[in-house]
C-alpha cells in the first residue's frame, strides 16, 4: 500500500518536471511511508472492531434466543404446576 502512495507521489513529481534535492527525497519518502503505515493502521483497526462488535451482535441474538427459549420453559412448568395443584385440589374435593 504506502509502495503505491510513494510511487504515485514521485510520479506526479517527475512528471511535473519537480527536481528534489536527495536528501529532501529520502525525507518524502520516509514520511509518505510513515502515514500510509498510520493509515494502513487504523483500516486494520477498522476491520478489527467491525470483527468483534459482528461477534458480539451474533451472542447478543444467541442469548436472547436462548432467554426467549428459557422463559417459554418457565411458563409452561408455571401452568403443569398449576394444572397439578388443580388437579390435586380437586381430587381432594371428591
Amino acid at each position: 500500500m504506502d509502495e503505491d502512495v510513494v510511487k504515485d507521489v514521485f510520479d506526479m513529481l517527475k512528471n511535473s518536471n519537480v527536481p528534489l534535492a536527495e536528501h529532501c527525497e529520502k525525507e518524502l519518502r520516509t514520511v509518505l511511508a510513515r502515514h500510509s503505515k498510520s493509515a494502513e493502521g487504523y483500516r486494520r483497526g477498522r476491520d478489527l472492531m467491525r470483527s468483534t462488535i459482528k461477534a458480539k451482535d451474533a451472542r447478543i441474538t444467541e442469548l436472547t434466543h436462548r432467554n426467549n427459549t428459557l422463559a417459554a420453559e418457565l411458563e409452561a412448568e408455571k401452568a403443569t404446576v398449576k394444572y397439578l395443584r388443580w388437579e390435586a385440589q380437586d381430587e381432594q374435593d371428591t
